[in-house]
């Protein structure tokens, strides 16, 4: 069957991108850094609304290898911004601005409103391919741009006759690569490795997570990668473990002590999170208050091959605060809504070093650097 030409799409990363046309030289070195790719009619009108999101799969071409597949995943989000003025729950589904209560907000008042992740924890995307979901994937998988005539191999009605070409390019250096994304109608698709994985029971420490029977004391670990640049795979190359909704009590980076191969050392006693007046710290953020009530709740999370999105709603001063995480193979993001009553003196956020185990890893003083370098 004779393709119809590739749309595009030119993506730059956040970081420079080193690419090699014609050996990729380099790529395993580039794996760790995403791109995120915002879906919009304009340039998705062929599949927008009408393609199942689990079905779009990424491929990339290597002149001496030939086509392959790439983690890839569809994070799906609401398609209008809701009210996150009170929690979203199964109980309590998400609303739409227009129609939010007042409550004890002056009338008329709408209450903060946000476009929000579809929180499917391990299973694929659910629904369509819609506005404002996000197509993820590592900017050094990028492969060969090539003519429109090289499509991928497969069998008769195995892919639609139709694709998209993202391209991944360093403006600097005057390099790039491409991605193509293909609609899978038949067949079976080729399984991929994950690349970062949550486990929502964590290291099961401490036993008495809040609120309990959630999944929130989980633990994030990224697959195999050379993250400290010391020419040594480290397995896992970093693990984050939550003690609740807000606070992660334990950061594992590389082979974290003196001689490889070695276990990992924990290198923070808290990640914290403090008010200074009035005196709220990240304990009061991940627990129930003494009478039962929630002061933040814990929405679920997002474990798809390329990233985890882990996403919490509320904390003691305030109650439409959200706070979500994103972690890859080679970092970790957070992105906060403060939303809280006027407080006296700085709200910040720091981790709280366990010097014994930071002075003795060549990794961990890495770590250090970036906090208090």
């Amino acid at each position: 069957m004779e393709p119809v030409p590739s749309g595009w799409i030119s993506i730059s990363p956040r970081r420079s991108l080193s690419l090699s046309l014609t050996t990729l030289a380099g790529i395993d070195a580039r794996k760790r850094e995403p791109v995120v790719v915002k879906v919009d009619s304009s340039q998705f009108s062929q599949w927008i609304d009408t393609v199942d999101a689990a079905a779009v799969e990424a491929w990339v071409y290597d002149s001496i290898a030939g086509w392959s597949i790439i983690p890839f995943q569809v994070d799906e989000m609401s398609n209008e911004p809701v009210s996150v003025l009170g929690f979203i729950t199964e109980e309590s589904p998400s609303r739409e601005c227009e129609s939010e209560p007042s409550g004890s907000l002056p009338p008329n008042t709408i209450g903060p409103c946000e476009v929000i992740y579809e929180l499917t924890g391990e299973g694929p995307p659910a629904g369509v391919l819609s506005k404002n979901d996000e197509m993820v994937f590592l900017a050094g998988y990028a492969g060969s741009c090539i003519s429109p005539t090289n499509w991928v191999p497969g069998q008769q009605g195995e892919f639609a006759d139709y694709r998209y070409r993202i391209l991944v390019a360093d403006q600097e250096n005057a390099e790039m690569g491409c991605v193509y994304l293909y609609r899978r109608t038949g067949g079976t698709s080729s399984t991929i490795s994950d690349l970062i994985d949550y486990h929502p029971t964590g290291d099961g420490v401490p036993a008495n997570c809040r609120p309990v029977g959630t999944d929130a004391c989980g633990a994030i670990i990224s697959g195999a990668l050379d993250i400290d640049g010391d020419a040594v795979i480290d397995s896992p190359a970093y693990q984050l473990d939550f003690y609740g909704n807000w606070t992660i009590d334990k950061w594992m980076i590389g082979e974290t002590c003196q001689g490889q191969p070695c276990p990992s050392q924990d290198m923070i006693d808290l990640f914290k999170y403090r008010i200074e007046s009035p005196g709220e710290t990240e304990r009061n953020w991940d627990l129930q208050d003494p009478d039962g009530g929630q002061c933040t709740n814990f929405r679920g999370y997002i474990d798809g091959p390329v990233r985890v999105v882990r996403d919490v709603q509320g904390s003691a001063s305030g109650g439409t605060t959200r706070k979500i995480e994103f972690a890859y193979p080679g970092e970790f993001a957070r992105r906060v809504y403060l939303r809280v009553h006027p407080v006296q003196g700085p709200i910040y956020t720091y981790p709280d070093l366990l010097e014994q185990n930071v002075n003795t890893s060549l990794s961990a003083k890495i770590f250090k650097a970036g906090y208090t370098g």
